[in-house]
């Protein structure tokens, strides 16, 4: 398992869910920034790092290496109110998964990114996502409506990679359980999702206000701040590949 490299004839499929709810205003520690600005950032980082790693030739299109879905919850910034919707650009949200190629020329902006090097210009880079926060955490549900489209993907691409669920959150649920099934059960759900490469791997990234050092791919749940012990046992265990 987990052997399969990503290709033209056989795309990986990389779904982000993002917290937009209420508490994603706080302040991420350290950062500058609210926990909400955080993820859009994360977010925007990786999908260009994929830009990047499906560009083979200068000036030639994107390779269809990726697949990708963006599912917010809490606040709905386009529909109104709170629930879960696509946080795909606007001309590719109904679709639900889109190729990463389709994505690249569709940025809602370019903007400004300051240097590491306080003497270097700042460079231009494109943003898929916006920040936004508001309402409840209907974690399950933005489980269950990624799941749905992912089971599809995943059928009509059976001899791709496994795919990755990449879950950006503060960790509180107020949603569990969701047509009668707790948050443990759905993330177990999203992880029978597979391809012939392996099962689907769910992995989730905390961010939290509180000034605790950054742990990063932790083998156990141990001194991680609440609610991080319950979003550790929710999570893939990562396979040697």
């Amino acid at each position: 398992m987990y052997q399969q490299t990503y290709s033209r004839d056989t795309p990986g499929c990389i779904i982000f869910l993002v917290d937009r709810s209420d508490s994603m205003r706080q302040q991420w520690a350290g950062s500058g920034q609210t926990l909400a600005e955080g993820a859009a950032r994360a977010i925007n980082k990786v999908l260009l790092e994929l830009c990047i790693r499906s560009t083979k030739e200068q000036g030639a299109p994107l390779r269809c290496y990726f697949y990708v879905g963006i599912y917010g919850y809490g606040l709905r910034p386009r529909g109104g109110g709170e629930g879960v919707e696509s946080a795909l650009p606007p001309g590719l949200a109904q679709r639900g998964i889109v190729p990463l190629p389709e994505l690249a020329d569709q940025p809602l902006a370019i903007r400004a990114e300051p240097s590491v090097d306080v003497m270097a210009s700042p460079s231009r880079v494109p943003v898929w996502v916006e920040p936004a926060a508001g309402y409840r955490t209907p974690t399950c549900e933005a489980m269950a409506t990624a799941g749905a489209h992912l089971y599809e993907w995943s059928k009509a691409f059976p001899g791709s990679p496994a795919p990755i669920i990449c879950h950006l959150t503060d960790g509180q649920v107020t949603d569990s359980p969701y047509q009668g099934v707790d948050v443990a059960g759905w993330a177990a759900r999203l992880a029978t999702i597979s391809t012939q490469d392996g099962p689907a791997l769910v992995l989730n990234a905390f961010l939290s206000a509180s000034t605790a050092p950054i742990t990063s791919f932790p083998s156990e749940a141990a001194h991680l701040p609440e609610p991080g012990p319950q979003l550790f046992s929710i999570s893939s265990l990562l396979p040697e590949p």
